[in-house]
């Protein structure tokens, strides 16, 4: 009753938080899109390009892909996408890691609670091996460390801790840091998916493809109108964000890395500078971009991924045409993600709802009807009344105001426990706005989420593409 008393006598109420326990999923697609799933066609350069990467060519195959981190319900929702396609068109799952990244893979948050019982974040470390700007396929792998004693705030985050330690442990001899995250995510996704064929790609072995030299060439050959086709494709979509190539009289800058021989490190390529093959690998556009035209015959973006990919589409029909004999049309995609949050307290506790709980402490000692005492508040009310009517240095006005003073010494009195939980409640409002973000956080690895939760994602993921696929799905 208090809160609702607060709510209506305080500035009006911010929208309400919409219920957190559920998954949200959106899947965005275009016209047509499973037209070549379902007549499945395969030519002599997308062959040759499959085995060079080990991937089937003898049934469609369905790719996503991410960072080398252990992903949040969001990034989980194409994985299990990618599953429930494989299984109803009879196709493989490509994952595709981008070990050139620089993520950190071992490391992870979890909710815990502070000194006060309040939901806070902290972040596990389960290697120290870790240099910034050093890219994830040449660090080693670890042998994970124990996990912290902590007082995790959820079960099912304490358990979930301990299964991304246990999977990472069990390929701790692995041949890099890269190999052991990709094996660890497969047995992390595992319960959630079938014995459907799945198949692991490293970004860094696009390098190796006979299609990857085809056009690294022709970029070479000129590099300005490559670049200036790239730049005009992402003019087009500038909600994608992505920044355009540098072109000089002197040089053209390439969407591609150079890997250190070393491997600590990754830099742009510019047309003056081009190393061998086999120390280079693809940026985001370009990679996507060999991926779709020959690696895959769908592409499970998130929704970043889906806007920047249309750039990839521009760029490499206006640069190579699909009259090209390197092309002969990309692979579709399709966009999926979700929300999904960990069922923490205070998911509806914002910077609004502290301000309210400052006003309320303060002025719950100045008012009772505050604290729902209808009798003293109505007293209140009178005496108020009175002393307005009252003449001015009157006596009668000094005595109603004595008056209200010992109701509120009173209410006061009588409700000294309620006053003092409100201020306590003050004090800690900018401990609960940060524990509302956290409870409003749908980036938590997912396997802190509940099994319950994680197999309800996934049949929503399902029951979409079910949908959208219609009555034979």
């Amino acid at each position: 009753m208090v809160l609702l008393l607060l709510q209506a006598m305080s500035a009006p109420p911010t929208p309400p938080i919409p219920p957190l326990s559920e998954p949200i999923v959106r899947i965005t697609m275009p016209t047509e899109w499973d037209a070549r799933l379902r007549n499945f066609s395969i030519d002599r350069r997308a062959r040759i390009f499959r085995s060079q990467l080990g991937l089937p060519d003898d049934r469609p195959v369905i790719m996503t892909g991410h960072q080398p981190v252990i992903w949040h319900a969001g990034i989980l929702a194409k994985y299990l996408a990618a599953d429930a396609l494989a299984q109803h068109f009879n196709g493989a799952q490509a994952r595709l890691l981008i070990d050139h990244a620089d993520d950190d893979p071992f490391s992870f948050r979890v909710p815990v609670l502070n000194d006060q019982g309040i939901t806070a974040e902290h972040t596990i470390s389960l290697g120290s091996n870790h240099t910034p700007g050093q890219p994830v396929r040449s660090r080693a792998s670890i042998k994970p460390t124990p996990l912290p004693d902590l007082p995790y705030a959820l079960q099912s985050a304490s358990q979930g801790a301990q299964q991304i330690r246990d999977a990472l442990a069990a390929h701790a001899n692995a041949a890099s840091a890269a190999q052991q995250l990709a094996s660890a995510l497969d047995d992390l996704i595992a319960p959630l998916t079938p014995d459907t064929p799945s198949f692991a790609v490293m970004a860094t072995t696009l390098a190796q493809t006979d299609i990857y030299t085809q056009i690294v060439q022709r970029m070479l050959e000129d590099s300005r109108a490559m670049a200036e086709s790239y730049n005009n494709a992402a003019a087009r979509y500038p909600e994608a964000r992505v920044a355009p190539l540098d072109i000089t009289p002197d040089r053209i800058e390439l969407p591609l890395w150079h890997l250190s021989p070393d491997g600590r490190s990754r830099t742009t390529i510019y047309s003056d500078n081009m190393p061998m093959s086999e120390h280079t690998t693809a940026k985001a556009l370009f990679m996507t971009g060999i991926l779709r035209l020959a690696g895959c015959d769908l592409f499970i973006h998130g929704t970043g991924g889906l806007n920047y990919d249309r750039i990839t589409e521009h760029w490499f029909r206006d640069w190579l045409g699909f009259s090209d004999q390197l092309t002969g049309g990309m692979a579709p995609m399709i966009a999926v993600t979700a929300d999904l949050y960990l069922p923490l307290p205070h998911a509806d506790y914002t910077p609004a709802s502290a301000a309210r709980a400052h006003w309320h402490a303060h002025s719950a000692a100045h008012n009772p009807a505050l604290i729902d005492h209808a009798a003293l508040a109505r007293r209140k009310s009178e005496l108020l009344r009175e002393i307005s009517n009252a003449p001015r240095d009157s006596t009668e006005r000094r005595m109603l105001y004595n008056q209200l003073h010992e109701l509120l010494t009173e209410h006061r009195a009588s409700h000294a426990g309620a006053l003092a939980q409100l201020d306590a409640d003050a004090a800690r409002a900018e401990s609960l706005i940060t524990a509302g973000e956290l409870a409003r956080d749908r980036t938590w690895a997912f396997p802190l989420h509940s099994d319950r939760s994680l197999m309800r994602l996934r049949d929503s993921v399902r029951d979409q593409l079910a949908a959208a696929l219609g009555s034979d799905a």
